[in-house]
């Protein structure tokens, strides 16, 4: 019955496992540092990187520890900072921000969002 119980037991993991929901790792996509060089040339004019207040846009400092990404409220994921940088912000109610989708290549985003998670 042992035997039968633990051939049982090799037989079903893998499917059982396969079942098993983990939490989605992460992974490291960008260059912090090229991302940097974006922040710089495209970002800094409007948003500060070592504080949370306003300048033109809101500040980034600790963006990724935030709940709600600013201005929006939508809930801070990577998805969400990415369609907020690719489609801008065009509403004139709020700080106007221009559309990235055009302009920065999906590395070059990477790179960016790499940078953001180091603020």
């Amino acid at each position: 019955m042992k035997k039968f119980a633990a051939l049982l037991l090799l037989v079903a993991w893998p499917a059982f496992a396969q079942g098993q929901k983990n939490e989605p790792v992460s992974e490291a996509r960008g260059d912090p540092a090229a991302g940097r060089k974006l922040y710089k040339a495209h970002c800094a004019l409007c948003h500060f990187a070592d504080a949370a207040i306003v300048k033109v846009g809101p500040g980034l400092k600790g963006l990724f520890q935030m709940k709600k990404l600013p201005l929006s409220g939508l809930p801070l994921t990577e998805e969400n900072i990415r369609k907020r940088v690719g489609e801008g912000n065009p509403d004139p109610q709020k700080p106007l921000m221009p559309a990235y989708k055009d302009i920065f290549t999906a590395g070059e985003m990477d790179d960016l969002v790499a940078y953001l998670k180091t603020l």
